[in-house]
């Protein structure tokens, strides 16, 4: 799975909070976190392009190909 045919023209839609990190969708496929404290107070909506989360993706891909679960 390449990052850029994930994230190129769709929306990630927020789907959950808990533990401290707001989870969004993309398809209703790919779902990841991203953490509250890393918003640094940036507003976020219930459904956004998802290019702005691009670097939650990026990192949420790498723990998935080095199969890790954390």
């Amino acid at each position: 799975m390449r990052l850029t045919d994930l994230i190129k023209g769709k929306r990630a839609v927020f789907v959950e909070f808990h533990g401290g990190n707001l989870f969004y969708e993309i398809d209703g496929k790919f779902r990841f976190p991203v953490p509250v404290d890393e918003l640094q107070g940036t507003s976020v909506s219930s459904e956004e392009k998802a290019s702005v989360f691009m670097k939650w993706v990026k990192r949420s891909l790498k723990q998935i190909q080095e199969g890790s679960t954390e």
